[in-house]
């Protein structure tokens, strides 16, 4: 059983394709920052859930949940804005306990990234990356992006207003020390 059967509340929610982030996702992510490991009861539909609810309130616009079976490729698709420019991704998520994501997978999702024309490609996973598809995947960091278990938990301890987005990157590392810095002290 999965966390949202526990929580009946939720289930509401997952049944829309469309997420938002409101009180329950707000909710959802601030109880998973203080308890990463809470993830590892999640199914993966819960999982993917729960990537969506992150991207909304991360900023990403039309955070789109795909259909669980025959999903095109992908489990979530959303805009990545920019500046003035809008970015359409496709985001895979892979719930796995012990075994890492391949090369295989991130290759699939880059395909469908070019099928679907979208403009960048993000695989989130609640294990790990195999050496071989970081090391293939580093060069093409502006165009697809790897989130691992440790990743997805740094960024879901960072206040969002304290990492960036940049044109050359489609993630960088959370600036805290910069940001504690600008804070007003009291």
């Amino acid at each position: 059983t999965g966390w949202f059967i526990v929580h009946p509340i939720l289930r509401p929610s997952i049944r829309s394709n469309l997420i938002s982030t409101g009180l329950v996702e707000k909710c959802l992510l601030d109880l998973v920052q203080k308890s990463p490991d809470i993830l590892r009861s999640f199914s993966p539909r819960e999982f993917e859930y729960l990537v969506g609810a992150y991207l909304s309130n991360a900023g990403f616009a039309n955070v789109r949940l795909s259909r669980y079976v025959k999903d095109g490729g992908y489990d979530l698709w959303c805009i990545y804005c920019e500046g003035d420019r809008n970015y359409t991704v496709v985001v895979e998520v892979k719930h796995y306990s012990t075994r890492t994501v391949g090369l295989e997978i991130v290759d699939r999702l880059n395909g469908v990234r070019d099928r679907e024309t979208a403009d960048k490609a993000i695989v989130f996973t609640s294990s790990s990356f195999t050496a071989t598809a970081r090391k293939e995947y580093a060069s093409k960091s502006n165009q697809v992006a790897l989130v691992d278990f440790q990743r997805l938990t740094e960024l879901l301890e960072a206040d969002s207003a304290c990492w960036k987005q940049t044109p050359s990157k489609l993630w960088t590392r959370p600036f805290l020390e910069n940001a504690l810095e600008k804070q007003p002290q009291p």
